[in-house]
């Protein structure tokens, strides 16, 4: 079975697919045993049974590589090998017989223990109205009554406002609009804000809600008419602004009210705090920049040189209430709409540890914005709430830390590894929500209790919620060899796409720590060992220097990470990159392949689009480029296309192949953006033009306005266009590593 049928059938990559027999050898790999999971992957074959998973004394759960006795009535656990008696219920059993949890091909497996309670989610909508532009509240509001239109009709919706005062809104009392206003710039904690809303501390799942929750949160389907009233009626805030001042903002303290508040409210149900952002936080706790717009929003270089007044103490104020959401259950989305920066840098904790959405806009009215409401609010029976995933190990291996959407749940074992990579120190992690795309990377170490000629297990344990609330536990159990660290099958199971993903994680938990500057030495270094342990040379001779086929692409994706928006912050806010390291920490190994190295199509007139070198040698005035990095969708005309759409020839029907080759480019580049969740920002240029940027920067610059050599893809004429950049080229960079590689000490 090859990678990706396992990935169809397990929802599961892993970056060595064979293992070395010992902690020694597996250290000498350079790239961490690890993977990329899909907890909630849509899995083929998909197998779901009514009743409670069959556990081992060790807390493992029943799976197909245990061995069974069907003469004894028991069952050999594969990760501890303790014999456990099976039940009365499968007294029945044979070999010829197995339950279906015990089939060869049930190597993940769905376990729904109990009938849904068939409640709705919980949404609270946290606006704010201190927007700078009339036009902007009314896209703010289209937008909401969007959203309204397509949540579940049972979904209970909550209200907050904020502007300098956080208004509270009591929906619940229909024959007058009623709120309760709170000061911006003070915090109040969930026992004063219980005093001052008259609420009663929240119930269990399972029991009747307190009365006074339905004054804070109604259903849709009873009360659609007085939300889509309120929410046409809303008003800018009324606090005025002075000329040259930003509008006073407490959006820190408007997310604390409303953890508040639904902690108040809920415990254990479906819930989400859903932030609408028009602009920084200009006052109170979480403060982002000052009221006058005479103090500059921080940029790199303030971050960086610490000369930034507010960053520091607003980054760990809403790390914090991010702790207190993951605690709770609680999924926080952050929705921006402003040209300027909002402080999802210093925000991002809050979507990135809950498993909640971030949306960067330039504008309420856009399109990508819309669609992600409609996206995030819609019911969606594949979206899963209040996750733990637990992960366990045989003998031979140890967990080091996961990197994605989720955060870390304390909880002891053994099996936890002393290095620690991303949140670790535990063998169980909280996904407060997230869909079927939503994976996370998983990173462990070899012990020396590992055999040769055995197997290694890992079982991932999810247990989650519908968005109906019904509990369900998914069990995925993996097995990979264990063989002599000399044997070349190690090394053929390399998987460089995976290996890259991983390796990609690592580095944006990474660069948190490290100086600035120092990230890509770092990458360097690694890269400079894993090739040396990867490749076969002479020593000090580079032109000897060889990688596998099957690894031959991975230096140049690391290439391509060194130059990425994730650690080039040129040209890029902390809030841009923040998003960009949003999308790469929740999506699967094709997506954050496309972020990483993004894909380039050409179009000739009268071809067939086909493939090209993300390299300036690709840009030719004749031709159409299609660039793809994920979050951006970009149609590059070459020189003459440009002059000759500008000409309207194509509208001449003598010229049908041209004006075929424009929309066949057209209609893929629109392709891309409406199928892709979240939508992609869909840039349309021309060479020469402004724009023409967003393809310029992500390409490899093989002719520079300092280079005075032919590229590595002429043949004696030069090609492309002229970059003006000072990065070296992807030659360089190859001709640097193998001169590297060859003569470093092992």
């Amino acid at each position: 079975m090859n990678i990706e049928e396992i990935e169809k059938k397990d929802g599961v990559r892993f970056s060595w697919n064979c293992w070395p027999s010992s902690r020694t050898e597996a250290k000498k790999l350079v790239i961490p045993i690890s993977c990329i999971y899909s907890p909630l992957k849509k899995t083929e074959p998909h197998w779901t049974i009514n009743t409670h998973p069959i556990t081992c004394r060790c807390n493992a759960i029943i799976n197909p590589y245990c061995v069974v006795d069907p003469v004894g009535r028991f069952w050999t656990c594969s990760f501890c090998m303790s014999r456990n008696v099976f039940s009365a219920s499968y007294q029945n059993i044979t070999q010829e017989n197995l339950p279906i949890e015990l089939t060869p091909q049930a190597t993940t497996i769905e376990y729904a223990p109990e009938p849904a309670p068939n409640t709705g989610p919980v949404y609270l909508l946290v606006v704010d109205t201190a927007v700078e532009a009339k036009e902007e509240l009314h896209f703010l509001r289209e937008t909401l009554l969007l959203a309204l239109n397509v949540l579940p009709r049972d979904a209970l919706v909550g209200l907050i406002t904020f502007g300098k005062l956080v208004s509270v809104h009591e929906l619940g009392f229909v024959e007058m609009q009623r709120n309760y206003v709170f000061s911006g710039t003070k915090t109040y904690s969930s026992q004063e804000l219980r005093k001052f809303l008259m609420i009663g501390p929240p119930v269990q799942r399972g029991t009747p809600m307190q009365p006074d929750v339905f004054r804070f949160f109604v259903p849709v389907s009873e009360f659609e008419l007085t939300l889509e009233t309120l929410f046409e009626n809303l008003q800018r805030d009324p606090w005025p602004v002075s000329s040259g001042n930003r509008p006073q903002r407490c959006t820190g303290t408007a997310v604390s009210t409303a953890l508040a508040l639904v902690e108040n409210s809920f415990s254990g149900r479906e819930c989400r705090i859903s932030l609408f952002c028009s602009g920084p936080c200009t006052t109170g706790d979480g403060k982002i920049v000052g009221v006058s717009h005479g103090e500059p929003i921080r940029s790199y270089s303030d971050i960086e040189q610490e000369s930034s007044q507010h960053f520091k103490k607003a980054a760990e104020y809403y790390k914090g209430l991010a702790k207190r959401a993951v605690e709770r259950g609680i999924a926080v989305d952050i929705f921006s709409g402003c040209l300027d920066q909002v402080g999802l840098c210093e925000m991002q904790d809050l979507p990135n540890k809950t498993g909640g959405a971030a949306v960067l806009a330039d504008s309420f009215s856009t399109k990508p914005f819309k669609r992600a409401c409609v996206d995030l609010f819609e019911e969606n029976s594949e979206v899963f709430y209040n996750a733990e995933i637990t992960v366990g190990m045989s003998k031979e291996l140890k967990v080091a830390g996961m990197i994605g959407p989720g955060a870390a749940v304390s909880k002891t074992s053994p099996s936890v590894a002393e290095k620690e990579i991303g949140a670790g120190k535990t063998t169980r992690w909280r996904l407060c929500t997230g869909r079927p795309q939503t994976s996370l990377a998983f990173y462990f170490e070899m012990t020396d209790a590992a055999e040769t000629g055995r197997s290694g297990f890992i079982q991932f344990v999810t247990a989650h919620r519908t968005i109906r609330g019904q509990k369900r536990v998914r069990v995925t159990t993996i097995a990979r060899p264990i063989l002599h660290p000399e044997r070349p099958e190690i090394l053929a199971s390399f998987d460089q796409y995976t290996a890259a993903v991983l390796f990609s994680r690592m580095t944006l938990a990474k660069a948190a720590s490290l100086p600035n500057g120092e990230i890509n030495k770092w990458i360097d270094r690694m890269l400079i060992r894993f090739c040396q342990r990867a490749g076969t040379y002479q020593k000090n001779d580079p032109n000897t220097f060889a990688l596998p086929p099957h690894i031959s692409l991975y230096p140049q994706t690391m290439f391509h990470l060194r130059r990425s928006n994730f650690l080039t912050h040129f040209n890029c806010s902390p809030d841009e990159t923040a998003f960009y390291c949003h999308l790469l920490l929740r999506e699967g190994v094709k997506n954050s392949m496309v972020m990483v190295q993004p894909t380039l199509m050409a179009y000739a007139i009268g071809q067939p689009p086909v493939p090209v070198l993300l390299d300036s040698v690709s840009i030719k005035p004749d031709t159409l480029l299609l660039l793809d990095t994920f979050s951006h969708v970009v149609l590059f005309h070459g020189e003459y296309v440009a002059h000759w759409r500008d000409k309207k020839h194509h509208l001449d029907p003598q010229n049908i192949a041209f004006a075929k080759t424009l929309e066949m480019a057209e209609k893929h580049a629109m392709h891309l953006v409406q199928t892709r969740t979240p939508m992609p920002a869909y840039v349309y240029c021309d060479q020469g033009g402004s724009q023409a940027r967003f393809l310029l920067s992500r390409l490899n610059p093989s002719h520079t306005q300092s280079s005075h050599q032919r590229t590595l893809f002429s043949s004696g004429q030069q090609q492309g266009v002229q970059i003006f950049t000072d990065d070296v080229s992807l030659q360089v960079f190859m001709d640097h590593l193998r001169k590297l590689a060859v003569s470093e000490m092992k």
